[in-house]
């Protein structure tokens, strides 16, 4: 389970011993590597590999950026990737989905444009 927060937060929490002795643990905080979070960020989860998509913003850049995470990986592996879009974007008028089975479709609706990233485990 990731819990991602305004600003700069995400927690990565093990629901593996839930049922049996109530308890949620936290495995990790992940880090943004400088970016910032949107308020009201759009953010994705693929249930086949566990990656996470967070709409971010790098702030230097003023753009916004989708940030990659592998969840349940060790925490120097969760940090996957990141997309830097052409501007800053934000809700409404911009979703992020993602789809597919070995191979995950990252698909990006901005006003007026329609984009595809495959993202590759």
């Amino acid at each position: 389970m990731a819990l991602v927060a305004y600003p700069d937060m995400v927690y990565e929490y093990s629901l593996e011993h839930i049922y049996r002795y109530d308890m949620v643990l936290l495995r990790k905080i992940i880090d943004t590597r400088g970016r910032k979070i949107q308020p009201d960020a759009d953010i994705e989860f693929s249930d086949t590999d566990g990656t996470l998509y967070i709409n971010a913003y790098d702030p230097s850049q003023n753009k916004s950026v989708i940030l990659i995470y592998q969840t349940g990986a060790p925490a120097s592996w969760v940090y996957y990737s990141e997309i830097v879009l052409d501007k800053l974007y934000s809700r409404p008028g911009f979703e992020v989905e993602v789809s597919g089975f070995y191979v995950n479709f990252l698909s990006i609706a901005t006003r007026g444009n329609f984009s595809v990233y495959r993202v590759f485990s």
